[in-house]
């Protein structure tokens, strides 16, 4: 039975659009690995194995990893995306939204009685093609898996390495665990279950549960530990193989040192208990685990791995289209004239009086967006992303900018913080005030004003939701905190900002749309289905876990 995600392309190393100062490669398509036999031919692997991820055009999914990423900021309620393109607005199919001053129910323009898990289940076929929305991360995740168990395979070999052979073999090694625990966190994160692949060359057919996932994500990462222990901060060969593995674009000259690397661990770590467990379900060991993972986490001067490119978009693994313009990096889709991503209301109402974030990162649309392209209000917003390059945070049109691609500094202060709150030490917010001073807010402290535990809960979630915007988390935190969940089970939000349209709403009587405070029922999946791109090539075999929902 052919195989097809762990096998595929599984030797290819990078596509020509990448600088080709950066990839200085030993016959990259050589299926008997020799370009794996030296040490640059080494470095240069380990150099493309994002690449598969972020910019493959060569994959039946391109650019996947970026596209699952529009997909929890999506359903995190950061963006909306009114395109077709990956099956984006598949993922936004809400079930209805009131007005709260009227009682006015709308339903889906398009969809009003299909569930969003009726229609993306609809499309997980391989006909389906482009809309499938549940292959995207599947895709990035073993196409990457699948490179590092090359990568990992060809270093059990005899090479001979310049300088300190061990120290490099350890940075090449911890390289390979690093993306596949980080891979293997994305799958357990967002699918009902999948595969644990860690032979060259090999899959199987013995779908486990999404649990078991995250655990051999966790393995991977201790793996990593493994190999990182021990190597001092600044030793020369370390940083010679990460400026080499690095690439220009991702920023290589800010060296993950060994120690920020080990923290940067323990963040995913504590990242892995907390997204996969409902708030309801957390017991006080995993507040516990949380707080002791965190606590040895990111610190402010660390550097961690991010995502960047380049103004012609030739030179990096964003470029798709071949019309010398970036693309897959979630700047660039956030950019105003590029059009595909647009900020939620939701969003922008999270943003405290005073906060400089809100006025540093959007402003004000001459005319609002309203239910555009008539795919349903939730699809619209007053505000848009100002560039980087004119002062702005979260987007470009000149390619500049860096993406955290893992875990950060705010992400593991706001874990300390919620674990903290959650237990009754409202010292929690001290963490919270340590983001918002780290991101020049401008806002007062919260921490020490007498804020009851249900207050301080409240300014940590909204902490949240601005410093880790378009990250890819607001999806896991939407699903943990029970947002998702059905309006009847105690889900949905009652407060969401939603622009009306003025024939249906218009207390001012101007004729003019805006928004008003309205309660959605959003009724999201919570685990994704396999993708049939996996299961019609790669039938379960008897007691694999249910693949679909």
């Amino acid at each position: 039975m052919k195989k097809i995600f762990i096998t595929i392309a599984i030797v290819s190393l990078i596509a020509s659009a990448c600088d080709k100062e950066d990839l200085k490669l030993v016959n990259p398509n050589d299926p008997t690995l020799v370009s794996l036999e030296t040490e640059d031919g080494l470095k240069a692997y380990a150099l493309g194995v994002l690449e598969k991820a972020i910019g493959d055009r060569n994959s039946l999914a391109v650019g996947p990893y970026m596209a699952a990423v529009g997909h929890h900021s999506i359903m995190g309620d950061d963006i909306y995306v009114p395109w077709g393109n990956f099956g984006w607005r598949w993922s936004a199919v809400f079930n209805t939204i009131t007005i709260n001053a009227t009682g006015i129910t709308y339903k889906h323009t398009l969809y009003p009685d299909v569930s969003q898990q009726a229609l993306m289940q609809a499309n997980n076929t391989r006909a389906a093609g482009d809309v499938n929305s549940f292959k995207y991360e599947w895709y990035a995740a073993y196409q990457t898996i699948g490179q590092c168990n090359a990568l990992l395979s060809a270093l059990d070999k005899d090479i001979e390495f310049s300088g300190n052979a061990t120290v490099k073999r350890k940075a090449l090694k911890a390289w390979a665990y690093w993306w596949k625990g980080f891979m293997y966190s994305r799958v357990g994160s967002i699918y009902l279950g999948g595969l644990i692949v860690n032979d060259f060359g090999l899959t199987n057919s013995n779908y486990v549960d999404r649990t078991a996932i995250i655990d051999e994500a966790n393995a991977n990462f201790d793996l990593a530990v493994n190999e990182l222990t021990g190597i001092p901060s600044g030793d020369a060969d370390y940083e010679e193989v990460l400026k080499a593995i690095v690439t220009s674009f991702n920023n290589n000259m800010a060296v993950v040192q060994p120690d920020m690397w080990l923290r940067a661990i323990n963040s995913y770590k504590a990242r892995n208990i907390l997204v996969n467990t409902k708030v309801k379900d957390m017991t006080s060991a995993d507040w516990a685990n949380i707080i002791t993972l965190a606590t040895n986490g990111l610190q402010s001067s660390d550097n961690v791995f991010t995502l960047g490119m380049t103004e012609d978009g030739t030179k990096d693994y964003t470029e798709d289209t071949g019309d010398d313009t970036p693309f897959y990096h979630p700047y660039y889709f956030d950019n105003e004239s590029n059009g595909w991503w647009f900020v939620s209301e939701r969003l922008i109402q999270e943003y405290l009086p005073g906060d400089a974030r809100l006025t540093k990162g959007f402003s004000q649309l001459e005319n609002p967006e309203v239910n555009k392209r008539d795919r349903g209000w939730n699809f619209g917003t007053r505000y848009y992303f100002v560039d980087i390059e004119d002062g702005g945070l979260f987007a470009t049109a000149t390619g500049k900018g860096q993406w955290p691609l893992g875990p950060t500094y705010e992400e593991n202060e706001l874990m300390l913080a919620e674990a903290k709150l959650r237990t009754g030490d409202l010292s929690g917010l001290a963490h919270v005030d340590n983001v918002r001073d780290f991101q020049s807010s401008g806002l007062a402290t919260v921490n020490g004003t007498g804020l009851s535990q249900d207050e301080a809960l409240e300014e940590f979630r909204k902490e949240r939701r601005v410093a880790l915007a378009i990250r890819g988390l607001s999806f896991y935190d939407a699903r943990r905190w029970g947002v998702i969940a059905p309006l009847s089970s105690g889900g949905g939000r009652s407060d969401a900002m939603i622009v009306i349209p003025s024939n249906i709403y218009d207390p001012e009587g101007d004729g003019a749309p805006d928004a008003y405070p309205c309660t959605i029922d959003y009724n999201y999946m919570e685990y994704w289905d396999v993708p049939a791109d996996e299961v019609d090539f790669n039938e379960p075999l008897a007691g694999s876990v249910t693949l679909h929902n």
